[in-house]
């Protein structure tokens, strides 16, 4: 069934005033037009979905333990709100999966010929073929690749007795469609609107995590910066089940992806971003959320939002049970989570033009804080909002089938036996929305959708705990919600179609929009004070084996002997290029053609270690060092950090102790972009071709000009799949290319040369060079 992202994007474009373009070679001419934003849908599977699976296709399955008392789960996201942060790593561990049960499963396992790959407290990883599945699941498998699944529900064999939740795995179909919309607000609108802040600062010390099932391009992120005037964020990806976090999903994910991190920048600036990128399946989906709940302490994650949803009456009960699970160890740890309630109103989609009546799961969740969405009206004069309901979509919400009505959803408007959807809401018109970039409509658009206002509410959650020196999670904030109506702004009026929003909770808009300043007054912040976070003025802790604590900034990771997790990023500081501890255990190095310097480690799950003594060190999981570099010298601590040129390099103060230069200088391929402030060069580092914060595109030859054409503000260039390089402005119009669209992207590469000559080469073929040398 489908599992989709929530955003909304429209084929309309921000307005902005442009600068003339200075000049442009003969090639220029015939500028294409920028093709619409897709508005997304279900990935169609690669692999066939019919026709039965071969007895040898391998299956990769995560099977779900049971916890030891799943009542007292579901009750401890409100069970441990105010807790410290050892009595909520206690509370879980005491009803996590007994050791023996996971002993019992794996033997099973075994003995059916399945060989697990990892144990741990709440899942076993196990890998076998599909005949084995199928005679240990009773089940027939169809089709391959991405379209393997069952024609019926997996049954739990006997040989696991009662400890098992769900396996998944069998179903490796795409669970997550995509839809997207548009509006142009920046972060001091959002800021004024709900009395949060809007300062440079805000989020500080804090982490803020999303789920997502497509990869992206983290220069979307960079223009954004540029476009608001903040540095770029601190970022951590996290591949999940072997994702590739830069691969699109093909179906307009990476939408979702850069809508909600961007719209953290907006809300949070300063708050360290975690991307967990899983693969878009119902395994995919379990894996992610239970990653995040082992990572919560450990990472110091405050928040968590999630913009994917699937339609509540049609995700079987077993696949929920398990998620459910994760997502109250998550909160249970004292993170908050929040999730968009859909864009649909009553109704969920169940293909391009059929839906159900049905409310939006994970956020029918009692563990989370479904959020649904208004159209916001700001103005220096004041604000005003009403339910969101229009030709592109409406708040998400109803009546819960699954879940009874929890003891804390209490107040006027709340009636019944069943969970009410949404708890609260937030921004989501996409035709009153946030401005953000989005390389692949080739320029600035609105942002909107009940995406939005996840990750809008998360971030100024963040901000507002940063703002009370506190960057320890504060877990469920459900009974703090709906014992202070007041601090809400009742959304009254419009509707989301069946729901019509009314004083009091509604189905449209739940409890109405935060005033931050407000809930600042009754949050329950005692605990992360008692954690060592301090009350205001007082200076975070930060949490032990997060990246921060080892020394990581945005642009940077300072010498120490605290290990940098995986996951980490650095990047220079145009943001062009990136250094990556990837979960596979490479550290890797990323530009505008992919990869361009790698350790020849795959360890999974490995560290690095920067060395107060001038030293690099990987290691594996068990401490064994897997690859090293430099050589240990005295003094004080060094940084590991990427130069604009792309040299990896560890200083100390203007000392190079170690560096790594790519093999040849960047170059753009088909994808590759650069955004305002980056550039590439020559072999030799001494010619550039750069795009210049103002918007101009130049060739600068020994430090002198010699070509220069204009965009304007927030223009940005890019290499598209067609083989065309187009400079295009911050509405998506073309203002410069070099007309190769003709020939394809296959085997394209723009770069610079060292006699000055900037050329597209498609293999051995140049098909197009600016004529230019010095």
């Amino acid at each position: 069934m489908p599992y989709r992202p929530l955003a909304l994007l429209a084929v309309t474009a921000l307005a902005g005033s442009l600068a003339v373009g200075l000049a442009a070679p003969a090639s220029a001419a015939e500028l294409p037009t920028p093709a619409p934003a897709s508005t997304g849908g279900l990935p169609t599977p690669a692999g066939p979905t019919t026709g039965r699976t071969p007895a040898d296709t391998a299956v990769d399955l995560t099977v779900v333990l049971r916890p030891t008392d799943r009542a007292a789960l579901r009750q401890l996201p409100t069970a441990t709100a105010g807790a410290g942060v050892d009595d909520r790593g206690d509370a879980v561990d005491a009803v996590a999966p007994a050791e023996q049960h996971g002993t019992l499963v794996r033997t099973a396992l075994a003995a059916a010929g399945f060989t697990v790959t990892d144990l741990d407290t709440w899942e076993l990883e196990a890998t076998g073929t599909a005949a084995q599945a199928e005679a240990l699941f009773g089940v027939q498998l169809l089709g391959s690749g991405d379209g393997m699944h069952p024609t019926n529900d997996p049954v739990l064999p006997a040989s696991f007795g009662d400890t098992v939740t769900t396996v998944l795995g069998l179903d490796t179909r795409p669970a997550a469609a995509h839809a997207a919309v548009p509006g142009g607000y920046a972060p001091a609108d959002l800021a004024r609107a709900y009395a949060a802040s809007g300062d440079a600062n805000a989020g500080a010390g804090t982490t803020v995590a999303t789920v997502q099932f497509s990869g992206w391009d983290r220069n979307d992120l960079v223009a954004e910066a540029a476009a608001v005037g903040r540095p770029v964020p601190a970022i951590d990806q996290i591949a999940v089940d072997g994702a590739d976090v830069h691969r699109f999903d093909g179906s307009g994910g990476e939408t979702e992806v850069a809508l909600d991190q961007q719209a953290l920048l907006a809300t949070a600036p300063a708050a360290r971003q975690r991307v967990y990128v899983a693969p878009n399946s119902f395994q995919g989906i379990y894996d992610s959320y239970s990653r995040i709940a082992d990572d919560v302490q450990q990472a110091g994650i405050t928040a968590v939002s999630v913009s994917w949803g699937s339609c509540e009456s049609l995700t079987s009960a077993g696949a929920r049970a398990a998620f459910d699970d994760a997502l109250d160890r998550i909160v249970a740890a004292g993170a908050t989570v929040f999730v968009a309630s859909g864009d649909d109103g009553a109704d969920c989609p169940t293909g391009p033009r059929t839906s159900v009546r049905s409310v939006t799961y994970p956020a029918s969740s009692p563990a989370v804080v479904a959020v649904g969405g208004t159209s916001l009206t700001t103005s220096a004069s004041g604000t005003r909002e009403t339910a969101w309901g229009n030709a592109y979509g409406a708040s998400g919400g109803g009546t819960s089938t699954a879940y009874a009505r929890p003891a804390w959803q209490t107040g006027p408007g709340t009636s019944g036996t069943k969970r009410l959807v949404p708890d609260i809401a937030s921004t989501a018109d996409p035709t009153k929305g946030l401005g953000i970039s989005l390389g692949t409509a080739h320029g600035f658009v609105s942002g909107g959708g009940t995406s939005l206002a996840s990750p809008v509410v998360a971030g100024q959650l963040a901000a507002t705990l940063s703002a009370r020196g506190c960057t320890q999670g504060i877990g469920d904030l459900h009974q703090t919600f709906y014992a202070n109506p007041g601090a809400f702004r009742d959304v009254t009026s419009g509707s989301s179609g069946k729901y019509v929003a009314a004083r009091g909770h509604d189905r449209a808009t739940g409890l109405g929009t935060p005033n931050w300043a407000a809930l600042a007054r009754v949050l329950p912040t005692g605990s992360c004070a008692a954690a060592g976070s301090g009350g205001s003025g007082a200076t975070p802790a930060v949490p032990a084996g997060s990246a921060a604590a080892a020394g990581a900034t945005a642009t940077g990771i300072t010498g120490s002997a605290v290990a940098v997790p995986s996951g980490t990023s650095i990047r220079s500081p145009h943001g062009l290029y990136w250094l990556d501890l990837q979960t596979d255990g490479r550290l890797v190095e990323w530009g505008g053609s992919g990869v361009l310097w790698s350790t020849p480690t795959r360890s999974p799950g490995a560290t690095l270690t920067v060395g107060t003594d001038g030293t690099l060190v990987i290691r594996s999981t068990s401490g064994a060092p897997v690859w090293t570099a430099g050589t240990p010298t005295d003094g004080a601590a060094p940084t590991l950090q990427v130069t604009d040129l792309g040299v990896v390099q560890l200083v100390r103060g203007s000392t190079v102790l170690w560096q790594q230069a790519p093999a040849a200088r960047d170059r753009l391929v088909p994808g590759g972009s650069l955004v305002p402030g980056q550039e590439i060069r020559d072999t030799a580092g001494r010619q550039q071709f750069l795009l210049r914060v103002d918007g101009q595109l130049r060739i600068v030859l020994n430090g002198r000009t010699v070509f220069a054409v204009s965009g304007g503000r927030n223009a940005s260039l890019r290499v598209q799949a067609d083989g065309n390089v187009v400079l295009y402005d911050a509405t998506g119009g073309a203002k410069w290319s070099t007309r190769t669209n003709r020939y394809g992207g296959k085997g394209m590469q723009l770069q610079m040369r060292t006699n000055g000559d900037l050329v597209l080469m498609q293999g051995t073929t140049m098909r197009w060079h600016s004529g230019t040398t010095g």
